[in-house]
């Protein structure tokens, strides 16, 4: 079984110096926090991808020394297009960079590094039982029909059906989000998953600025 786990983010948003110090210690946070899934880490090959900046230097020390040593690192904003109109979309983008690499792998795990690990209770269930498991829901809604897609574990050959088939532009001129639209293709294609409650991950919705629980 062969796991890719791709660390996709985005630090520099901004030139509002303020704001990227804040963003450092989200990063700060959710990097140092992927010591509870060492176990994980140690059976999955790891990219650390970031399509704000070109080079590792414009990266503050604080998140490069604290990115996995053995995470390929990539730093290009080409793959930023759409990314800039709607984040899922930039995700995507990212997604399609990396097809190639992708298709290497059995399973794909998605991981927001901004995002603090609690515990490694989602990483931990799908390493007992390999299989397409999301955290079904928004933050804030649990009915909501959507995914979260923080963190996610998906079988490659899904993924790369679902990047292929989305079209980026629609998505930005019709404000389409990646949750919703990820949960549509899951349920079209009639692909298994399974939901977990609480995956035990804290996520900043900078939105509205305060930290759920998810």
């Amino acid at each position: 079984m062969k796991i890719l786990m791709g660390l996709q983010t985005s630090y520099k948003t901004t030139d509002d110096v303020d704001k990227l110090k804040e963003r450092e210690e989200w990063f700060i946070s959710g990097l140092s926090s992927l010591s509870h899934i060492d176990n994980f880490m140690s059976v999955s090959d790891c990219y650390y991808f970031d399509n704000t900046i070109n080079e590792e230097k414009e990266l503050p020390e604080t998140i490069l020394s604290n990115i996995p040593k053995f995470a390929d690192k990539i730093f290009d904003t080409n793959p930023n297009q759409y990314g800039k109109i709607n984040t899922g979309a930039g995700n995507i983008e990212m997604l399609l960079h990396q097809k190639e690499r992708i298709k290497n792998y059995d399973w794909y795990v998605h991981h927001e590094p901004r995002t603090v690990l609690k515990s490694g209770k989602f990483f931990n269930s799908f390493l007992d039982n390999p299989r397409n498991l999301f955290r079904v829901g928004s933050p804030n809604n649990r009915n909501e029909n959507s995914v979260w897609t923080g963190t996610y574990f998906i079988e490659t050959e899904r993924l790369i059906s679902f990047i292929e088939c989305v079209n980026l532009q629609e998505m930005c001129d019709y404000y389409i989000n990646i949750e919703s639209l990820l949960k549509s293709f899951l349920d079209i294609s009639k692909t298994e998953y399974d939901d977990i409650y609480e995956a035990d991950i804290s996520w900043h919705d900078k939105a509205i600025g305060v930290v759920i629980d998810v």
